[in-house]
């Protein structure tokens, strides 16, 4: 939230707190994959890309179910897409939509399909990214989910007015 606000100073501090609490082990073991993956977003939303990548590579996928604050597996599909590997990404995220679908998170649900409509927009395949976007915003719209939405800049500007060109 911080970062969205411009808050970029702030958001680095709040990190650093949040290094002092997992070195000092106070934090349970699904917290900490939570902030790795809030940090590997916000690597990516700052344009640190080799920090991401660097953590993606050490990243170890869990066999748990998926929670509603599994953010280590959308930074990760994230990270592929700024890498370009979209057509991994995309096949990632179909399966964490279908998850979080299953589980009854749809904030979480929404955000994985339309990062996957992006990842088929970058493998030029418009019209899978209009048809998984149209899902996206199926959800969405009700629930008035637009945050998500704003937060992918000009690519997912594109593509929504291609989305309105289709109708």
């Amino acid at each position: 939230m911080m970062q969205a606000q411009g808050q970029h100073d702030a958001a680095h501090e709040r990190f650093a707190l949040a290094d002092a609490a997992l070195r000092s082990g106070a934090l349970p073991p699904l917290t900490q994959k939570e902030l790795e993956g809030c940090r590997a977003l916000f690597w990516l939303r700052s344009g640190e890309l080799s920090s991401a990548t660097r953590w993606a590579e050490t990243y170890i996928p869990s066999d748990a179910p998926l929670t509603p604050y599994d953010y280590p597996r959308i930074a990760l599909a994230r990270t592929l897409i700024a890498e370009g590997k979209a057509a991994r990404a995309a096949t990632m995220l179909a399966q964490l939509a279908a998850e979080a679908e299953d589980a009854g998170y749809g904030r979480f649900q929404i955000w994985a399909l339309l990062l996957e409509a992006l990842a088929h927009h970058m493998e030029n395949d418009t019209p899978r990214a209009l048809t998984v976007l149209e899902r996206a915003l199926a959800l969405a719209l009700p629930e008035g989910y637009t945050r998500l939405f704003a937060d992918e800049g000009a690519p997912m500007a594109a593509l929504l007015r291609a989305a309105q060109g289709r109708g």
